[in-house]
């Protein structure tokens, strides 16, 4: 599964930096049910 988001980023000095971003995300089905197991940030 692929998502996209944006990340906020608080500097020292009080400014912020808005990045957009795309994770790929891995699910993992045990015991009946699915975990999320990880995310990958390209």
């Amino acid at each position: 599964m692929s998502l996209s988001g944006r990340l906020v980023y608080a500097n020292a000095d009080g400014s912020t930096r808005v990045s957009e971003c795309y994770s790929f995300n891995v699910f993992d089905q045990r015991d009946g049910q699915w975990k999320y197991a990880a995310a990958f940030l390209p």
